[in-house]
């Protein structure tokens, strides 16, 4: 599920633009490039020492609407307050906060060598997630302000995407209201037995790739899942996984429910699931259960459903970047 689709037709066309440039550097060069980068975030963002247990440093979960939230250090600037994006590529910040943080705000440039009206990109060097430094940060730059008075986007200063977390072990404990978050990891960690595997699917045909999940189970059926933290709901399936799942009870399928921060607020029909779990472990039982209607976006069969914050409460979630592997408590 897409949480504030800022157009995808703007996520796949930079997305291939930037494809498009990188395919035309020798390989050479592209080995060196990435070798590089990988050496200065070793040393501009520190590491763990390998065969370290990883630790993790906890700051608090902040909230808005309801939703996952850290508190972003820049500098000097006060702390940043963003929602955290589980699913998304890019990170988004507020126009009006690039502006007074004297960012370098640049137009967003399509494939086609054209600018996207109101999209804009910028760079928010050496930020920090309480005291463990993340180096520079990627932002899509757009009018939140707006959005937030219309009640189509929570209170916030913009959202941060899991991407920038690459190579780190990731932890929001929902139970404790707090956010852990390693080093830089020079050797993977061991995820325990029950964990899923991460991959890194397009959301539909060339959209923009997603964080999805093996592991998560609905009545006794494994499922594929989008990790959404920004989804406000339990389960979502789509059509084209319907029918693995057997039957769903949707007695209430005259009731619809929209989720007003996930497609543009699309009608879901809400159903009841039996059991939804994890590797074995019950999560909720006779739980509300939501059907995708063909007014949201589809994955188009690359994965099954979505899996958002209302079922993970009281849960406490470890994303593992480095490794590839999911597990919840």
């Amino acid at each position: 599920m897409q949480f504030y689709q800022l157009s995808s037709t703007e996520h796949r066309g930079y997305a291939l633009d930037q494809s498009r440039r990188d395919s035309t550097l020798p390989n050479s060069f592209k080995v060196a490039a990435r070798t590089l980068v990988f050496l200065i975030g070793l040393i501009g963002t520190g590491k763990a020492d390998a065969g370290e247990s990883p630790t993790l440093l906890e700051v608090p979960m902040l909230s808005a609407s309801g939703l996952p939230c850290v508190g972003l250090s820049a500098g000097d600037y006060p702390p940043l307050k963003m929602l955290l994006d589980s699913k998304s590529e890019m990170s988004v910040l507020d126009v009006t906060i690039a502006a007074d943080m004297g960012l370098d705000v640049k137009p967003m440039i399509g494939p086609d060598g054209k600018p996207y009206a109101g999209c804009y990109v910028a760079i928010i060097s050496d930020i920090r997630i309480g005291e463990v430094p993340i180096g520079d940060l990627q932002v899509k730059v757009v009018d939140l302000r707006s959005r937030i008075k219309k009640g189509t986007f929570p209170d916030a200063d913009g959202s941060l995407a899991f991407s920038v977390l690459n190579g780190r072990i990731f932890r929001l404990d929902y139970l404790r209201h707090l956010v852990g978050i390693s080093k830089l990891l020079v050797q993977n960690a061991q995820p325990p037995i029950d964990c899923g595997t991460l991959s890194h699917p397009a959301f539909g045909k060339n959209g923009p790739r997603t964080l999805v999940t093996t592991g998560f189970e609905i009545n006794g059926r494994p499922i594929t899942a989008q990790i959404d933290t920004l989804f406000a709901g339990t389960v979502l399936i789509y059509p084209t996984s319907v029918e693995k799942l057997g039957p769903l009870d949707t007695n209430n399928s005259a009731r619809k429910l929209a989720f007003p921060y996930t497609d543009d607020g699309a009608e879901t029909i809400e159903g009841l699931a039996r059991s939804e779990g994890f590797n074995n472990k019950a999560l909720k039982t006779d739980a509300p259960i939501y059907l995708a209607t063909s007014r949201g976006h589809m994955p188009n069969g690359m994965f099954d459903g979505t899996v958002g914050n209302a079922l993970f409460r009281g849960r406490v979630l470890t994303f593992d970047l480095a490794g590839q592997y999911f597990w919840l408590d």
